[in-house]
């Protein structure tokens, strides 16, 4: 009996450091995926809002001027993600382009006009923002990032008048 308990003496206390580092290994990077992953949903939230809130913004330009419509455009895109707490570089947002709703397959109710400010045609805004690993910039490592791209169609207002410039 004295020999089993000299035995079972020499592992007092082990499971509990056993325990301690493998939740350890376990649990931080455990968390830290589930941080970045938290990073990335939350970007990805963001540009889709800010690709949707730019695009009303360009279309509803009462003037018609497309330089004017995609500076409205781009404002809003900042103060979107601003509310998100991302920062938006003017790299990240690519310009606006214009096109004709529908496809030959799918055609709009009624002929559409050149132009951008017109009936039935549609504005197409795209952005970019790169997610960075969490932690590691703020520690001077400029580790792997994550690419989140948004794109959003916002159709001019069929019954709108966008003055003379119409564009």
């Amino acid at each position: 009996m004295t020999r089993r308990r000299a035995l079972a003496r020499g592992d007092d206390g082990t499971a509990l450091v056993e325990f301690f580092w493998l939740g350890l290994i376990l649990l931080v990077p455990i968390t830290y995926a589930v941080l970045f992953a938290f990073q990335v949903q939350r970007a990805a939230f963001a540009v889709t809002e800010a690709t949707r809130s730019a695009g009303l913004a360009y279309v509803t330009t009462a003037s018609g001027d497309t330089s004017t419509a995609a500076n409205r455009a781009y404002a809003a895109a900042v103060l979107t993600m601003t509310d998100h707490g991302l920062p938006l570089p003017q790299s990240a947002f690519s310009d606006p382009t214009c096109g004709l709703q529908g496809t030959p397959a799918n055609p709009p109710p009624v002929p559409v006009q050149a132009g951008c400010f017109k009936p039935y045609n549609k504005v197409t805004i795209s952005m970019t923002v790169s997610v960075s690993l969490p932690l590691l910039p703020s520690i001077g490592i400029n580790g792997g990032a994550v690419n989140v791209t948004a794109t959003h169609d916002e159709v001019f207002d069929n019954y709108a008048d966008y003055g003379a410039a119409g564009g």
